[in-house]
C-alpha cells in the first residue's frame, strides 16, 4: 500500500471537508494551544473513521508500522486519535515487537489525551499478552525523566481489577510519591482510585502509610470515604 496516496490523503480529504474552525479553536484552547485541530467532535469523528475503515480496510502489519509514525507527525490532533484507534483495531498490541513504537506514541506529541488512550488501549493489553515484560518495562518507565512514561507505568493496570499486580502497583507509586508533577500526582490518585473498587482496604492501608501529595490522596480515597 502507498500509505499516503492510498490511505492518509483520502483520510485527510474527509477530515478537511468536516473542518469547523469554531470547534477547532475551542479544542486547541482546551489543550492549552499545543495542537491544531480540524474541529471534528468525538462522536462525529468516530463515525467518519468507521466509515473510512469500512471503505479502505485495515492495513497489513508492515503498512501499519509505516503508517502509525506518519499519522503521529501530522499537524491536526485528529490524526493521532485515528492512529491509536487504528492500532487497537489491528490488535497491534499482540506483537511483541510493537512496544518500541507504542513507547514513541507515548513520548512524542504528548499530552494526557493521547497518553492515556495509548495506556489503556495498547499498553494495558500488551502486558496481558506479554506479562514477562511487564515488570522490567514498568520499572524502566517509572525512572524516566519524561513525565508521561511514569504516568503510564502507574496507570496501565487501572482496568486490570482482580488481575492487578498489587505489589508492582504500590512499588511503582512509592518511587514517585515525591513527584511535584501534576500529571504524575494525578496518575497516582487515579490508579489507586480504580484499584480501590477491587480492594478498598488495601488502598486505604497503603495511602495511610505513605507520604504523598494531597491531590493523590484525595483522588485515591474519593470513593471509599477517605479525606
Amino acid at each position: 500500500m502507498e500509505i499516503f496516496e492510498g490511505y492518509i490523503y483520502p483520510l485527510t480529504e474527509r477530515y478537511q471537508k468536516q473542518r469547523n474552525t469554531t470547534y477547532a479553536q475551542a479544542m486547541s484552547q482546551y489543550m492549552r494551544n499545543q495542537f491544531d485541530f480540524f474541529g471534528i467532535k468525538h462522536p462525529q469523528r468516530r463515525i467518519l473513521d468507521r466509515q473510512f475503515v469500512r471503505e479502505y480496510g485495515l492495513p497489513e502489519k508492515a503498512d501499519l508500522e509505516r503508517m502509525l509514525p506518519e499519522l503521529w507527525q501530522q499537524t491536526e490532533r485528529e490524526f493521532q486519535y485515528f492512529a491509536i484507534d487504528l492500532a487497537v483495531s489491528c490488535n497491534y498490541y499482540r506483537q511483541e515487537s510493537s512496544l518500541e513504537l507504542i513507547e514513541k506514541m507515548i513520548v512524542q506529541r504528548s499530552w494526557w489525551d493521547t497518553v492515556d488512550a495509548v495506556s489503556s488501549g495498547l499498553v494495558a493489553p500488551y502486558f496481558r499478552y506479554f506479562p514477562e515484560k511487564m515488570h522490567d518495562i514498568a520499572y524502566q518507565w517509572i525512572a524516566s525523566e519524561n513525565i508521561w512514561l511514569p504516568r503510564v507505568a502507574i496507570t496501565f493496570q487501572r482496568k486490570y481489577k482482580k488481575l492487578t499486580d498489587q505489589k508492582l502497583l504500590f512499588d511503582l507509586i512509592r518511587l514517585r510519591t515525591d513527584s511535584k508533577e501534576f500529571f504524575i500526582q494525578k496518575g497516582i490518585g487515579w490508579a489507586l482510585r480504580e484499584y480501590a473498587y477491587t480492594n478498598p482496604e488495601a488502598v486505604q492501608d497503603f495511602v495511610s502509610t505513605q507520604s504523598m501529595s494531597n491531590l493523590s490522596k484525595r483522588e485515591a480515597l474519593k470513593h471509599i470515604g477517605g479525606k
